[in-house]
C-alpha cells in the first residue's frame, strides 16, 4: 500500500490508500494483496484503492463478520474507486479503534462521495451496513446480501430451540433498517439478496435465519427483495466472479436508471444455482 488517504475531519479511520485501481490487478496477485491486508486487519480499518482516471464511480464494501478483506475478491474487475471497510473488533460496525460507528462511517463517506455515482455492497453484517449507509447516503445505490435489517436476538429467544441448532444473533444495538428507510430520502435503488435456505451453513453451528430479515426487507417500499437458489448465508462466497460482475454493470450503468439496475441483480439472482458455486 501506498500513503494514506485523507480523513478530512478526523472521523477515526485507521486507512491505507492504493493509487492501482482493482482492475489493474491480476486475479493471483489481487490474492496476495488479500492475504497481505488480513494480516494487518487488526491494524487497518479501511483500504481506498483508486480508481482508473477516466472512472468517476465509486463503489463501497463493507466485509461481514470474520470475512475481513476478503471480499475484495468481489470487485476484481472493478475500475471504479473503492472503500473497502471491515471492524474485527466490532463486526457490526458500532466503533471501535479501528473505525467509528457506521453512522460516522457514512458521514465520512458523504465528504467523498457526495456528487458521484455511487454504489454500497455488503454481506451478513456487511449487508447491514451496506443498508444503513444507503440510509445515510440517499442517492447511492445499495446492494446488500443475507443483511440482518434490526435485532433480533429477543425475537428469536422466544422460540424453543433444539440443542444441536446453532442460532446466530444480531446484536441488541442496530438500527432498524424499516425505520431508516421510511425517514429517508431515498433517490437511489436499494437491493437485498436472501437464500432460498441455509442448510449449507451448517445449521447445527451457524443459522442466522435469514428469512426473518427478508420479512423485514419486504415492508420496506423503497427495498427490492430477491430469493436465490442458494443453501447458505455467505451467497457471495464462491461466487466471487459473477458478483462482481454484476457490481461492474451497476456501475456502467450510472444514473437514475433504477429498471436497468434492477434488470442486472434479476439477472444475476435467476443465473444464481446452489450447485454452480467455484473455488474463487
Amino acid at each position: 500500500m501506498s500513503g494514506f488517504f485523507q480523513d478530512t475531519t478526523s472521523h477515526g479511520i485507521r486507512l491505507n490508500y492504493s493509487q492501482t485501481p482493482l482492475s489493474d490487478i491480476n486475479i493471483g496477485d489481487l490474492r496476495s494483496k488479500i492475504h497481505e491486508l488480513n494480516l494487518l486487519s487488526e491494524q487497518l480499518g479501511c483500504v481506498v484503492f483508486e480508481g482508473q482516471k477516466s472512472n468517476k464511480t465509486d463503489l463501497v464494501i463493507f466485509a461481514g463478520n470474520l470475512e475481513r478483506f476478503s471480499m475484495l475478491s468481489a470487485a476484481r474487475d472493478v475500475s471504479s474507486r473503492v472503500f473497502y471497510f471491515q471492524d474485527t473488533a466490532s463486526w457490526w460496525y458500532g466503533g471501535s479503534s479501528l473505525l467509528p460507528d457506521i453512522r460516522g462511517i457514512s458521514a465520512f463517506l458523504l465528504e467523498h462521495v457526495r456528487n458521484r455515482n455511487c454504489l454500497i455492497f455488503g454481506q451478513s453484517s456487511g449487508g447491514y451496513a451496506a443498508l444503513v449507509s444507503g440510509a445515510l447516503i440517499p442517492h447511492a445505490d445499495v446492494l446488500a446480501c443475507s443483511p440482518q435489517t434490526f435485532s433480533d436476538s429477543m425475537l428469536k429467544r422466544r422460540l424453543h430451540v433444539a440443542p444441536s441448532i446453532g442460532v446466530q444473533y444480531a446484536p441488541d444495538y442496530l438500527l432498524d433498517i424499516e425505520a431508516l428507510y421510511a425517514a429517508s430520502n431515498r433517490t437511489g435503488i436499494a437491493a437485498a439478496i436472501f437464500a432460498a435456505s441455509e442448510f449449507q451453513n451448517p445449521y447445527r453451528s451457524h443459522l442466522w435465519m435469514d428469512h426473518l430479515h427478508l420479512a423485514k426487507t419486504l415492508r420496506v417500499p423503497s427495498i427490492e427483495s430477491f430469493l436465490a437458489d442458494a443453501a447458505n448465508h455467505s451467497i457471495v462466497f464462491q461466487r466471487a466472479g459473477v458478483f462482481s460482475e454484476c457490481l461492474k454493470k451497476l456501475l456502467s450503468i450510472g444514473g437514475k436508471r433504477a429498471e436497468l439496475k434492477l434488470a442486472a441483480i434479476r439477472k444475476l439472482v435467476n443465473g444464481m444455482r446452489m450447485e454452480d458455486v467455484s473455488s474463487d
